[in-house]
């Protein structure tokens, strides 16, 4: 009698337990600079947890129309509780996704998928994203609630008094020198 009582506290235990949900998880890098060295190239290169007090970072990925919604943010923050848009350097993009290899685009005319760029001192508050728009962004991967991918931007305007012209391209590391590179884990499945 005494080992049916253990059985079935064990069991009961077992039950009430579970694996501890995985974190959103992302990582960039990339290079900004200006066409014909009017501007220094930054290498950039993130990486961070949601929760983390040095690193802003989300992400969602959602089914919508036969494709998905994609959207990444990833910053260095200087102190504890501020914001991408407070950060010295980060990366914001976000546009529809028709099928994997292909670029984002936007969802609509109300839903524009854009990248937002930041350096030190600088902004880029909105890039167009699509086939024929500065900035060009593909998903090679979709996994498990996450995705990879690579990004490629020339003719964007910062917010510079006068504005400069600004590119961004792959970092010192990066697998082709003409795309930064992206990865992200554990999105959330709306924005």
């Amino acid at each position: 009698m005494r080992a049916s009582c253990y059985v079935g506290l064990f069991t009961a235990a077992a039950l009430g337990c579970s694996e501890d949900p995985k974190p959103l998880t992302g990582q960039a890098s990339w290079a900004d600079g200006c066409p014909m060295n009017a501007c220094n190239s930054t290498p950039h290169s993130l990486r961070g947890a949601q929760g983390s007090p040095t690193v802003d970072v989300e992400c969602s990925l959602r089914p919508v129309m036969g494709g998905h919604a994609v959207f990444f943010r990833i910053a260095a923050l200087s102190t504890a509780g501020q914001s991408f848009d407070e950060s010295r350097e980060g990366l914001l993009v976000r546009g529809f996704l028709p099928a994997v290899g292909q670029e984002l685009r936007s969802l609509s005319t109300e839903d524009v998928g854009n990248v937002r760029a930041r350096g030190n001192g600088w902004e880029v508050r909105v890039a167009a994203v699509g086939p024929s728009n500065p900035c060009h962004v593909n998903i090679t991967n979709l996994s498990n609630g996450g995705f990879a991918g690579t990004v490629s931007c020339d003719g964007m305007r910062d917010d510079a008094t006068p504005p400069n012209t600004r590119y961004i391209h792959g970092g010192t590391n990066a697998m082709n020198p003409d795309f930064g590179e992206f990865i992200f884990t554990n999105c959330s499945a709306g924005e």
